[in-house]
């Protein structure tokens, strides 16, 4: 009895670990672009304490709600900025950003279109 209560309570004390753990990965965008484990655990790290509250910022959150055309996000869900590219005449031409819910939980990284702004014709990049 008493190492079915031991191991009941190891299995949940190894799921709660589990969730705390946010595993983040490279993710390679379509015109591979590759944004390093270091860059997005950077910005999820800033990112995370604001959106939840834990921090203040000079700028309203409501500036970063992402509003664009992907599908399937909590509702409210914000962008922070990872990175661009450019092309061979230093212009922008993709913009990458960190996707996390209000409740702070990484949604993932996505791309600008070619040459679009943020919530036009982003893509999800996906974990490399």
């Amino acid at each position: 009895m008493h190492s079915n209560c031991l191991l009941s309570c190891l299995g949940i004390w190894i799921i709660s670990i589990i969730g705390v753990v946010q595993c983040i990965s490279e993710y390679r965008c379509g015109n591979n672009h590759v944004i390093s484990n270091d860059e997005v655990q950077r910005v999820y790290n800033q990112a995370r304490p604001v959106v939840l509250g834990q921090v203040r910022q000079s700028t309203p959150l409501s500036g970063a709600k992402y509003t664009g055309n992907l599908c399937g996000l909590p509702k409210l869900t914000y962008h922070w900025f990872l990175n661009y590219s450019k092309d061979n005449y230093s212009q922008v031409v993709m913009s990458y950003f960190l996707l996390i819910s209000a409740d702070g939980e990484l949604q993932g990284v996505i791309s600008t279109g070619w040459k679009m702004e943020l919530g036009q014709e982003d893509t999800w990049c996906g974990e490399a």
